[in-house]
């Protein structure tokens, strides 16, 4: 599957996560990805897998990115590149932003039962034990538009 822009999807086209490959070069392709993400926080908005591609996600110059990625890991792998709005680094930052300020939700009336990065969205995902429009509204007026959410609780295994 190509994209209708060549070689960079957009968020919207990209395809489902998921796929069956076996973990060995899967593992070692995305420690390399990674690495080379913590070299450029800035830049680095995550990794997926989506059928046996691995899609790659950058907030400026993709090409020139999944080409350095592509010669780091060799032609075997099987990469294609996503535009992102937001780096993963961000994206961190932002969820741990949010664990820190859970009390002070709570004693609003706004229960947060999880948060976490959503690297194909390239969002932070918040779960709340209820979604309303005034929960949503609040947390999108102090977090802005990164956010997507869900409604659930999570169990302990």
């Amino acid at each position: 599957m190509e994209s209708k822009h060549g070689s960079v999807y957009s968020l919207e086209e990209l395809p489902r996560p998921g796929g069956d490959v076996p973990p060995e070069p899967f593992d070692s392709y995305m420690t390399q990805i990674q690495a080379y993400g913590a070299q450029y926080p800035d830049l680095y908005a995550g990794a997926f897998l989506s059928g046996t591609d691995i899609f790659v996600g950058f907030t400026a110059s993709p090409v020139e990115n999944l080409r350095a990625v592509q010669k780091m890991l060799g032609p075997d792998a099987k990469l294609k590149a996503f535009k992102a709005e937001f780096s993963r680094e961000a994206l961190m930052q932002l969820t741990t932003t949010i664990g820190r300020d859970l009390a002070s939700w709570r004693q609003r009336g706004i229960a947060i039962s999880a948060v976490s990065v959503n690297e194909y969205r390239n969002r932070v995902e918040v779960m709340l034990v209820k979604v309303s429009e005034s929960a949503v509204s609040a947390l999108r007026e102090a977090y802005g538009g990164i956010l997507t959410f869900s409604e659930g609780t999570v169990m302990p295994a």
